[in-house]
């Protein structure tokens, strides 16, 4: 009876640490999901369990970008160029912004928008 005890209890325990890491892997997913849909301080916020307050801001800067023709362009590309096309864009807007600070509001389709807080900091890097 003991020995069989022993066994459940060595099961119990690798079932556990198998469902820990399963849990760990899921929950940096879900972080570095949130990280790509919103401001790094917020989600710092949520995951601590505090409230998000809106701020006022006296000014923003905000960068919006939309590719003329892309429409058309789609009708004569095969899907996956299409995808991989926008990530290589995206992937370059992404670098050339990286120094200044700024939050990735959306990319949708052949769209683009970052928004700043400090327009004074986006200025002075020029």
């Amino acid at each position: 009876m003991f020995i069989q005890l022993a066994r459940y209890f060595i099961k119990l325990e690798r079932d556990v640490a198998d469902r820990t890491s399963q849990l760990k892997s899921e929950r940096e997913k879900a972080d570095q999901l949130l990280r790509e849909m919103l401001p790094q301080e917020i989600v710092k916020k949520l995951r601590n369990g505090l409230p998000v307050v809106p701020e006022y801001l006296e000014s923003v800067s905000v960068y919006f970008s939309d590719m003329c023709g892309f429409a058309e362009f789609v009708t004569t590309v095969a899907p996956p160029d299409v995808v991989n096309f926008l990530h290589s864009v995206y992937s370059a807007f992404d670098k050339s912004v990286a120094g200044f600070s700024v939050y990735k509001m959306e990319t949708i389709g052949s769209s683009y928008m970052v928004a700043q807080k400090n327009f004074g900091e986006w200025i002075n890097k020029l």
